[in-house]
């Protein structure tokens, strides 16, 4: 996955495209005869590249000013293991439902509800 940015710089200066990769692997069980049953584990986007260019205040001269040092980040990210489940419901041709929920090593959680309609 790669992002870019576009904005009006001010303290941020430049932000570099940002190259990031994810992973997920599970299995779907859908011989339920009503509905299948889905458990997943992967691991949320993790940034490979990219930096921010800022402008940043480092002192003051002897009249007064700011004095402004250019100075160039890493865009860091931490490795987020995370674990989910689904159901997914048949009611009839048309109409479903879902239930999911996600939770991550570092105590995150998702939990979801939806209703599907198809035409």
């Amino acid at each position: 996955m790669m992002t870019t940015t576009n904005f009006k710089s001010g303290i941020i200066t430049d932000v570099s495209p940002i190259m990031a990769a994810w992973a997920e692997t599970g299995y779907r069980y859908n011989e339920l005869g009503f509905g299948d049953l889905g458990v997943y584990v992967g691991v949320k986007p993790v940034v490979l590249s990219g930096n921010i260019t800022a402008t940043i205040p480092t002192s003051v001269d002897n009249s007064g000013n700011i004095v402004y040092t250019n100075a160039k980040m890493n865009v860091v990210s931490q490795t987020t293991p995370y674990i989910r489940a689904l159901y997914t419901g048949v009611i009839d041709r048309h109409n479903a439902y879902r239930l999911s929920g996600m939770a991550t090593q570092n105590g995150q959680y998702r939990a979801m509800a939806e209703y599907r309609y198809t035409f």
